[in-house]
């Protein structure tokens, strides 16, 4: 969870265009911050999923496969691929619309979304799977919080995609406008049950400290 936490906070902390401007222009990389937030996103998402996996490990039989450590390299690499063969003459409000008409910006959105969707939906399942095991106490609680988180993060990758491919075709799904307050609004609800799911296990813990100072 600290590397998750980590990667979080540094995604979210380029996100603010002021921000995002001054890191490319740092970095004399045109939309450099769009990757590094994407990058950032996939290593998060991998680090949630293996954190619920090794939860659900330690409650039951359940073996964690080793394709959830290696397809995330694999999708870095893609999005590194992708992002360097895309001319990109000027900074972007977003990359995944303003350079829409690119096959492989397409390709960049759909890796990303797919892969953060896939990861999100992997880790939803375990946390209903093994959060509703009897006996499982606040971890259990903690397990089915985050699997909410998780599942808001999915709807939030459904409709990246579903935004992407119209606009790919001219169209807008609530409206431009729309689409970014939904956008932002489901990430950072799924973040919110995210860390209240993985710190509720810690609470007792927490209350015991502070009653010690």
């Amino acid at each position: 969870m600290w590397v998750a936490f980590a990667a979080l906070s540094v995604a979210m902390t380029v996100r603010p265009v002021a921000i995002a401007s001054a890191a490319d222009q740092a970095t004399h990389v045109t939309n450099l911050s769009f990757l590094l937030k994407h990058v950032c996103g996939t290593v998060a998402a991998a680090a949630v999923l293996t954190f619920v996996a090794d939860m659900a490990e330690s409650k039951g039989n359940f073996r964690a496969s080793r394709m959830h450590r290696a397809i995330p390299v694999v999708t870095i690499l893609a999005l590194g691929t992708f992002f360097f063969a895309t001319p990109q003459p000027t900074e972007a409000d977003d990359l995944l619309t303003d350079y829409a008409e690119h096959a492989t910006i397409l390709a960049y959105g759909l890796v990303w979304t797919v892969y953060l969707g896939a990861a999100l939906a992997s880790a939803t399942q375990l946390c209903w799977r093994w959060g509703r095991r009897p006996g499982s106490g606040l971890v259990g609680r903690g397990l089915l919080l985050t699997g909410v988180g998780t599942a808001v993060g999915l709807l939030y990758a459904v409709h990246r995609v579903a935004a992407l491919v119209l606009q790919c075709n001219d169209r807008e799904l609530f409206g431009k406008r729309a689409d970014e307050t939904a956008s932002t609004l489901l990430l950072f609800a799924a973040l919110l049950l995210i860390v209240l799911g993985s710190t509720l296990p810690v609470l007792p813990r927490i209350v015991r400290r502070l009653h010690a100072h």
